[in-house]
This record gives structure tokens, C-alpha cells and sequence, in this order.
């Protein structure tokens, strides 16, 4: 599980609080208490990442409130890297039951909102466990309201998909690649 190691800094904590709520503002105290800091190391990070350009802040009387600058293109990276860290636990339960599995749509290129479902392009010779697998993990608590819309296609599926399909295709290829199983050579 690789999420501890790169989301363990204050800063990478509050980043990744923020891109799991791209469209709201918060107010000091509100982001310290959900990204589990002190509220003084939560000020100081939120002081600099707003004097490195990173994060907006505003001021409405005596209190400051913080939102993603969601025109910066390194948050729209980290965002996409947050949202591939969120889902990995999944992937980690369907890697037995799958040949390849792709993270597509607004989820892969960092244009997703708190309404945008997780699009999931797997390769799965068994649809049914693979989307009781699914289903399950997309009523977890761990994915903050966001619903898992798997499109599951055994091997021999992708073979017989033409040229109508074009358009899908092109947004599969631009997905990023979360797991593929190894072939191996002795087998062929």
C-alpha cells in the first residue's frame, strides 16, 4: 500500500483535504480538524501555501477562508495522484480477479468535482465478483460520497469491439494504467 508514504506531510495532507473538496472554502480550524492537525501547524501550512500561489484565501472579518486554486497545474497533478491513492485499496482487491485495470474520465486527468463518479475501465474474465468487489468498496465511507462506475470487460470482449467504439477507446488510452497483470512468457 503505497498511500501512507506519499501523503504523510502536513502540507500533502492539507493539499489532499482540499482536492477531495475542490469547490468549497474553509476556514483555518475546519481544515486543521479534518486533515487531523494541530491548528498551528495547520496555520502555518496554509500561510504558505498561500503565499507560494498554491491555495486562494479570503478574508471575511477576522477569519481567513481557504480553496484550492484549481488553475494551478501542479494541484491538478497532485489532484490526480490523491485521487489514484484513494482507490488504490481497490485496485489492491481486484488485482486476483482482474488482467488490467485503467482509472478514466475526469478522474485521471484532475477535472473532477465532488460529483464526479470514478470511472474504472477493467479487464476480468469474472464480471460477477468483480463487481460485487466493486460495489462493496463503492459504499465505503473511504471515498467521500464518490460512486464507482466500473465498465467490465472479459478478454475476448475486447477483441470483438470495433471501430463504433472509437470515442471510448480514445478516452481508455488516455486513462492512467492502475494495475496490469504480467504475462508470462512460459505460458505463450
Amino acid at each position: 500500500m503505497t498511500n501512507p508514504y506519499l501523503v504523510s506531510t502536513n502540507h500533502q495532507k492539507i493539499l489532499n483535504f482540499f482536492v477531495l473538496h475542490p469547490g468549497a472554502s474553509f476556514f483555518e480550524r475546519e481544515i486543521a480538524r479534518k486533515s487531523g492537525l494541530s491548528p498551528s501547524s495547520a496555520h502555518h501550512v496554509l500561510v504558505r501555501l498561500y503565499r507560494s500561489g498554491v491555495i486562494n484565501r479570503k478574508q471575511n472579518g477576522r477569519m481567513y477562508f481557504y480553496s484550492i486554486d484549481k488553475r494551478n497545474p501542479y494541484l491538478k497533478e497532485f489532484k490526480v495522484l490523491a485521487n489514484m491513492l484513494l482507490i488504490e485499496p481497490l485496485v489492491e482487491k481486484l488485482k486476483g480477479l482482474s488482467h488490467k485495470i485503467i482509472l478514466f474520465g475526469s478522474w485521471a486527468d484532475g477535472s473532477d468535482n465532488e460529483d464526479s463518479d470514478i470511472d474504472l475501465f477493467i479487464v476480468s474474465s469474472e464480471k460477477e465478483k468483480t463487481l460485487s468487489v466493486v460495489n462493496k468498496f463503492s459504499y465505503s465511507a473511504k471515498l467521500y460520497n464518490r460512486k464507482v462506475q466500473p465498465i467490465i470487460n472479459a478478454p475476448e470482449e475486447l477483441l470483438k469491439k470495433g471501430k463504433e467504439e472509437r470515442v471510448f477507446r480514445e478516452q481508455i488510452e488516455k486513462g492512467k494504467v492502475l494495475w496490469e497483470r504480467e504475462i508470462n512468457d512460459d505460458i505463450l
